[in-house]
C-alpha cells in the first residue's frame, strides 16, 4: 500500500511539473510567433494570413513531437521548449538581419487592439524578453553580416570625389593613429593679394624634403591642383594607371590626371596623402594652382583681412579623407538574391594608391532604402571585397554602390 501510494504521488509531481513547463513553454512559443508573424507582415502578406502561417509553423510541429514522444504533459512541455528555441536560434541564419525589426512589427500587430501606450509597452517588454532568450544563441548568425540601414536625410548617393555636406567621422582604430589631443591647435598662413585671389605659401614635402611653394587659396575648388611645371620641380612621378578628375575652371570643364603629395604642410600642420590634379590652367604667374577643399575643408577658416592672413583651426584631421581617397577607389558589386528572400551584396573595393586605406564605407542605394557596407584595411595596390545582407522584402531591382567616407 505504501509504495502503491508513493509511486501515486511521485506520478502527481511528474505530471505538476510537466504542467508548469507548459505554462512555462508558452512564453518563448508566443515570442516566436510573434516574430514569425512580424516576418510575415514584413514581406506584405495580410495580416490575418501572416497570423495563421505563423501558428500553423509553430503548433504544427510541436503537435508533432508532444505526439512522437507519447501524448504526456512533460512531451508536451518539450515540443514547446524544443521548437521554439530551436526556430529562435536559426532565425539570424535563415532570416539575417531580420529579427528585432520582425519583432517590433509583430509585437505592434499583436498589441494594436489595446491602444497606443499599452501597445509601446508590450513592444518594450517583448524587445527586453528577446535579449534575455537570444543571449545562449550568440553563437548563431548570418554568414554575411547585416547592413545597417542608412537614415533617410543621407540616403541620396554621392557621386565618388564629390564634396559630402554631412561628414562620416571615422576614429581611428590602431593604438599608434593620432587623436584629437595630438592635432595642433591652429596654422596661421600669411595672404597676398585681395578678394578671390589670395596667394598662400604651402610646404610640399617628398622623400622628407619640404619645398614652399605658392598656390591660390580657392574655396570654390574641390581639390587642390598643381601645374606640371611643379610637379617636375619636386620630382613627383605621375602613376601609370593615375586616377582623372574632371575639373570646373573659368574656362570650362577640364579632365586631368590626379597625383598623390605625400605629406603637405599649412603652417606647422601636416596633411598625410593629399591628392592633387595636374592643371595648368590653373596656374598663374605668381600661383603655382589651387589650395582646395580636399585640404582647406579639414579646417575652421578664418579670414583677417586687417592683419592679411588666414587662420586655420584642425577639426577632422583624422576623420574623413572621402575627397582624397576617392580618387583612388574603383567599386564594384554583385547582388545575389536568396531563397528566404533576402539579399546578399557583395562589395569589392579596389585601392589603386600608393598607400594604405584603413577604412571604406560605401552606400548600397536600394530602391526605396540605403544601406551601409563597412570594409577595413585595404593595403596599397590592393583589393578587399565584403558580403553584406540585406533584409528580405528590400526592393533593389535596381541599386548603386558609392562612396560614403573613407580614411588613409
Amino acid at each position: 500500500m505504501t509504495t502503491g501510494r508513493d509511486n501515486q504521488a511521485a506520478q502527481q509531481k511528474r505530471s505538476q511539473n510537466g504542467g508548469l513547463m507548459v505554462i512555462g513553454g508558452l512564453l518563448p512559443v508566443m515570442l516566436t510567433t510573434t516574430v514569425l508573424l512580424g516576418l510575415g507582415s514584413l514581406r506584405g502578406l495580410a495580416t490575418g494570413v501572416a497570423l495563421l502561417l505563423a501558428v500553423a509553423g509553430m503548433v504544427l510541429p510541436i503537435i508533432g513531437l508532444w505526439t512522437l514522444l507519447g501524448r504526456r504533459r512533460l512531451s508536451l512541455a518539450v515540443g514547446l521548449w524544443v521548437w521554439s528555441l530551436l526556430v529562435w536560434a536559426l532565425m539570424p541564419t535563415y532570416f539575417p538581419g531580420e529579427k528585432t525589426e520582425a519583432l517590433l512589427t509583430g509585437s505592434r500587430l499583436v498589441a494594436s487592439p489595446f491602444g497606443g501606450q499599452h501597445s509601446e509597452s508590450f513592444v518594450d517588454l517583448a524587445q527586453s524578453i528577446a535579449e534575455f532568450i537570444d543571449a545562449p544563441f550568440a553563437v548563431f548568425g548570418p554568414t554575411s553580416p547585416p547592413a545597417e540601414p542608412i537614415d533617410a536625410v543621407t540616403t541620396t548617393a554621392m557621386a565618388i570625389g564629390e564634396p559630402n555636406s554631412e561628414r562620416h567621422d571615422a576614429v581611428p582604430t590602431d593604438d599608434t593613429a593620432p587623436t584629437a589631443k595630438d592635432e595642433p591647435q591652429a596654422a596661421i598662413l600669411a595672404t597676398d593679394g585681395e578678394g578671390r585671389s589670395l596667394r598662400v605659401s604651402v610646404g610640399i614635402e617628398i622623400d622628407g624634403q619640404v619645398t614652399d611653394i605658392p598656390l591660390l587659396f580657392d574655396t570654390g575648388a574641390t581639390l587642390t591642383t598643381l601645374n606640371s611645371a611643379t610637379l617636375e620641380q619636386l620630382g613627383i612621378a605621375v602613376p601609370e594607371h593615375a586616377p582623372r578628375a574632371t575639373l570646373q575652371t573659368a574656362g570650362g570643364p577640364v579632365e586631368s590626371v590626379v597625383v598623390l603629395i605625400e605629406r603637405l604642410w599649412l603652417d606647422n600642420i601636416p596633411i598625410e596623402n593629399v591628392s592633387a590634379a595636374i592643371c595648368d590652367s590653373c596656374a598663374q604667374e605668381d600661383a603655382r594652382g589651387l589650395l582646395g577643399l580636399n585640404a582647406t575643408g579639414l579646417f575652421e577658416v578664418t579670414l583677417r583681412s586687417s592683419e592679411r592672413e588666414i587662420q586655420l583651426i584642425p577639426t577632422d584631421l583624422f576623420g574623413d579623407r572621402q575627397l582624397d581617397v576617392g580618387h583612388w577607389l574603383s567599386l564594384g558589386s554583385t547582388a545575389t538574391i536568396k531563397w528566404n528572400g533576402g539579399i546578399e551584396v557583395e562589395v569589392v573595393v579596389d585601392n589603386s594608391a600608393s598607400v594604405g586605406v584603413s577604412e571604406v564605407v560605401t552606400e548600397v542605394g536600394c530602391v526605396s532604402r540605403s544601406f551601409a557596407v563597412q570594409l577595413s584595411s585595404i593595403p596599397a595596390r590592393s583589393q578587399r571585397s565584403t558580403r553584406a545582407s540585406l533584409p528580405a522584402g528590400t526592393d533593389c531591382s535596381t541599386y548603386q554602390v558609392s562612396l560614403l567616407s573613407a580614411r588613409w
